[in-house]
């Protein structure tokens, strides 16, 4: 697993496709699907380029989450759909 800190930038897989339904989001790449919960969801809509630590901020703001535990949780996140191809980690200042 890649070692991703809060200063760690992500960007989404060029070749996933997102269909909503209500607060839960169903990301296509190739012929694999995956489902995204309502905060999974939300992760994703900010998978634009900036670092987790920016994601964590803008997260915190919306929930009402203790943010070391998010901080965590969203780096898991990450973590999980970093292998599945579904986001890329990008270069350090080149996000939104």
């Amino acid at each position: 697993m890649a070692n991703i800190t809060t200063e760690t930038g992500f960007m989404q897989a060029f070749d996933a496709r997102v269909s909503a339904d209500g607060s839960d989001l169903l990301v296509v790449r190739r012929s694999e699907a995956f489902e995204l919960n309502g905060m999974g969801a939300r992760i994703w809509e900010l998978v634009d380029g900036r670092p987790v630590g920016q994601m964590v901020d803008q997260l915190q703001a919306e929930f009402d989450v203790d943010r070391t535990e998010l901080e965590h949780d969203v780096i898991d996140f990450l973590g999980d759909l970093l292998p599945l191809g579904l986001v890329e980690i990008v270069d350090e200042g080149t996000g939104p």
